[in-house]
């Protein structure tokens, strides 16, 4: 499980909790990713206006660690779009192959998101319910702390 904030158009690792089963990659405090790339990244990359992250990417989405993820960002917005309707974002693939994490954002009393969280784990064990535990896992966990910092409990 990892914790991050947005660090200009990063996901920067905040908290880490490494699993005991190895993914081909370990997180680390300190570390950083393309949000548009990690699961925490695109969960709070989805509760921004389309035009913020318009913006944020004007440069563009330059930055591939697989054959996977949005090359430009139209198809982003069209990524975060489904990730803000079901209320959880999916990695699959982008970071590394084999990976797959579900991510969730953390908002505070204000309503605005400060943080996501993501749950990472190897694509072969999501299993046929697509890996809803780790899905809820993370959905509990972005809930528990988005309470603690004062937001609404319906969030």
């Amino acid at each position: 499980m990892v914790l991050s904030v947005l660090s200009g158009t990063d996901a920067l690792y905040m908290a880490v909790r490494n699993s005991a089963r190895p993914l081909g990659l370990a997180f680390n405090v300190g570390m950083r990713l393309p949000a548009y790339l990690s699961g925490s990244g695109k969960a709070m990359l989805a509760q921004l206006p389309p035009d913020d992250v318009r913006k944020l990417f004007a440069g563009g989405l330059a930055t591939h660690l697989t054959r996977k993820g949005p090359r430009e960002v139209e198809s982003l917005l069209k990524e975060l779009a489904l990730t803000r309707k079901r209320g959880y974002s999916i990695d699959d693939e982008t970071v590394r192959e084999g990976v797959y994490s579900f991510g969730a954002p953390v908002f505070d009393a204000t309503g605005h998101v400060v943080a996501g969280v993501a749950v990472c784990i190897n694509k072969a064990l999501l299993g046929a319910d697509g890996g809803e535990r780790y899905r809820e896992a993370a959905l509990k966990v972005a809930r528990t702390l988005s309470l603690r910092l004062g937001a609404r409990a319906e969030r």
